[in-house]
């Protein structure tokens, strides 16, 4: 005996009522053009009244971001023969050295708006480029605050994928590439120290704080000093044995929406099932 199956039928779409109600029936004639025009107003106003309903609210529960460019896309030639680029919206130390130094590798200390894929295979950014920590170099950007409220901090963090994974064309000689430990401030309050390591996809973190109105500085810091070997006569030249490296993609300071939003975009989606509902019963 061959078993039964069970249909489960789901209920017509408010247009294709409106077109029952208007007397078409499957295999017996053409729907005429007046039949779909008022369908289509039908279903048209159905998805105006879905936007007029969610979009306000869901604007209201997106987040924006207060700090200007936080995937690192906008960069400028920090001014060397080789041509490293710098992130423009972000304030950093330059390239520096710990010392003096005539001559050998174009850094020791930096802040790049690189390519990603320059350090190996690292997955989870946001595209093509990030900010590029080495060693005890240092990031910043000073932001506003309007509205007094609950705030979150956020930013991903990766490391490169292996002891030779960094564009070397940076470096006089052949240094190995390590993680790099680095802090995080807010002001003058120290959110957490973090570090990276060889092989580590972009990883998320996150803090929330109270802010009150006014300007703040969000600060990145690397904390690790690359090992250099210096030569010449009076050991004017170096070149690193050793550099640490940080990658940062998506860093943002977002407000934390009040749970008054998220009930008055639950009610509105409530209040447009229902009113689909209803439309459907008064067909």
């Amino acid at each position: 005996m061959t078993p039964r199956t069970a249909l489960r039928l789901r209920p017509p779409s408010p247009s294709i009522l409106h077109l029952l109600q208007k007397g078409y029936r499957p295999g017996r004639g053409a729907i005429s053009n007046k039949h779909i025009q008022e369908s289509a107003m039908l279903c048209s106003r159905h998805l105006a009244a879905a936007a007029l309903v969610v979009l306000p609210l869901a604007a209201q529960a997106a987040p924006t971001n207060l700090l200007r460019d936080g995937e690192f896309d906008d960069y400028h030639d920090g001014n060397t023969p080789l041509q490293v680029w710098v992130p423009s919206q972000w304030e950093t130390d330059g390239l520096t050295f710990d010392g003096p130094v005539a001559g050998g590798d174009q850094f020791q200390n930096a802040v790049l708006s690189d390519t990603t894929a320059g350090y190996g295979d690292v997955s989870g950014g946001s595209g093509p480029r990030s900010a590029v920590m080495y060693n005890h170099a240092s990031m910043w950007q000073t932001f506003t605050v309007s509205t007094a409220g609950e705030y979150q901090i956020s930013w991903l963090d990766a490391g490169v994928e292996h002891s030779d994974a960094f564009p070397r064309r940076y470096f006089g000689a052949y240094p190995d590439a390590a993680g790099l430990r680095y802090q995080v401030s807010l002001g003058d309050s120290v959110l957490g120290q973090f570090a990276t390591t060889l092989g580590q996809d972009f990883t998320s973190h996150s803090f929330t704080a109270q802010l009150a109105p006014g300007s703040y500085t969000l600060r990145f810091t690397g904390l690790d000093r690359g090992e250099v070997e210096r030569f010449g006569g009076a050991g004017q030249y170096a070149a690193q044995v050793l550099t640490h490296v940080a990658l940062f993609d998506q860093v943002s300071v977002t407000a934390v929406p009040e749970p008054e939003t998220y009930a008055l975009l639950l009610l509105g989606l409530a209040g447009l099932g229902l009113r689909a509902r209803r439309s459907r019963t008064s067909v």
